[in-house]
């Protein structure tokens, strides 16, 4: 969904980096808005103001929304998703329009799927009635088929292997305890929060009204989607960044909720925010748009309009207004020794021998690599085990015999043919 809705956008504009970070952030912004517009509908505008200067204070959260991925647009259709759960009465209309605004999310990143499904549940255990849970299936199905059928019927294999079959190849093993740790500083408030609204939780647990039942189910909804978010191999503590927002939102309003001493809690929560900024610093680097415009700016000087780059770093080439090579429309990521190669070009991916023909066949006017050495196809998809030492060595040897190192900066390094 990402690519479609900020490309539409970006016709407005023009394609790039900046203006995608841009749209992002304006995502961002109505996101917080969802956030504070379902506070009030459940009857606590001064803690959803609590929660939004939380987030705000998150600077890595902030960052991690406005970096030009996923997260902003799935984290904007997640809190749609709440807002209907916790403001629509009539529970058809409320679980139809959660689904889809769930399915949305799930389009923009499919790891957010278990939060509308988690809120569609509660909802039926509620109404208890077989007609209400078909109609719920059904409304699942539908919003399902309505974000993803297009993409199935354009492109099957291709919808298959970059929805499913690359996330699910890498979801077996993990990194430790350093997601867990990437977690804690995306948003660090979240320490005092979430015990915070977790001991709400408990305390109203008599309390039976539609209101306090929303904000158990969501803190539930977005707690176990962020869980299930780090129990994958190789996850970054951005991953959950989209889920973030209703689960600070739910935490802090159930937190004021239970509490009598209200204005302690808020202050409490108001003082982690603050110390969580204090301790933790976002890696904010204005360095980072200035190499991509100038690595783009060189790369634009010497190449003809419409020329050939093969790279690593898909930025660069469009930044410049040049054609990436097909297979490497992924970047670090469309490296492939793990099937034939007719079929990895039918998935836009590279095999080790079309790249190396590709280095040594004259088509290409440039190569862009990264200053991260591992980004250099140092990775096999889908299973991202590491490129076979072989493979590495023939890139190696082509680079050398044919390109030289025309230009260098902290995160780029353009070659031009010898």
């Amino acid at each position: 969904m990402v690519p479609y809705v900020n490309g539409a956008v970006m016709r407005l504009t023009r394609f790039g980096v900046l203006p995608q970070r841009f749209i992002d952030a304006a995502w961002a912004l109505l996101q917080l808005a969802v956030l504070l517009s379902l506070a009030a509908r459940l009857g606590d505008r001064e803690g959803g103001l609590v929660a939004g200067a939380i987030l705000l204070l998150s600077f890595i959260w902030a960052e991690n929304l406005v970096l030009g991925n996923t997260f902003s647009l799935a984290g904007l259709f997640l809190s749609l998703a709440a807002w209907s759960f916790g403001a629509i009465e009539r529970p058809g209309r409320r679980v139809l329009a959660m689904l889809l605004f769930g399915a949305l999310a799930a389009g923009c990143r499919l790891s957010m799927l278990p939060f509308p499904f988690l809120l569609a549940a509660s909802v039926v255990w509620k109404e208890k009635r077989l007609a209400f849970a078909t109609w719920t299936a059904l409304g699942a199905a539908g919003s399902l088929a309505l974000v993803y059928g297009p993409f199935f019927l354009a492109d099957t294999p291709n919808t298959l292997f970059w929805n499913l079959t690359f996330h699910l190849s890498t979801a077996l093993e993990r990194r430790g305890i350093v997601p867990v740790w990437e977690a804690l500083l995306v948003c660090p408030a979240a320490l005092l929060v979430i015990p915070l609204g977790l001991a709400g939780a408990l305390r109203t647990r008599a309390d039976s009204s539609d209101q306090v039942r929303a904000l158990r189910w969501l803190l539930a909804a977005s707690s176990l989607t962020i869980a299930l978010n780090l129990a994958v191999k190789a996850p970054y503590g951005g991953y959950i960044a989209p889920a973030v927002g209703v689960l600070v939102v739910s935490a802090v309003l159930l937190a004021r909720r239970a509490s009598t001493h209200v204005r302690a809690v808020t202050l409490l929560c108001l003082a982690s925010g603050i110390a969580g900024t204090a301790l933790v610093q976002a890696a904010f680097s204005p360095s980072s748009l200035e190499d991509l415009a100038r690595a783009a700016a060189f790369l634009r000087a010497r190449t003809k309009p419409g020329a050939l780059v093969a790279t690593t770093v898909p930025e660069v080439a469009i930044d410049a207004d040049r054609e990436v090579l097909p297979g490497l429309d992924m970047g670090k990521f469309g490296l492939t020794e793990e099937m034939p190669e007719d079929r990895a070009l039918r998935l836009k991916m590279a095999t080790p021998a079309s790249l190396e023909q590709a280095f040594r066949g004259g088509q290409i006017s440039a190569i862009v690599l990264s200053q991260s050495r591992n980004w250099n196809f140092g990775w096999s998809a889908p299973s991202l085990k590491l490129t076979s030492p072989a493979a590495l060595a023939r890139l190696r040897r082509a680079l050398d015999d044919g390109w030289r190192v025309a230009y260098a900066n902290d995160r780029y390094v353009v070659l031009l043919p010898r």
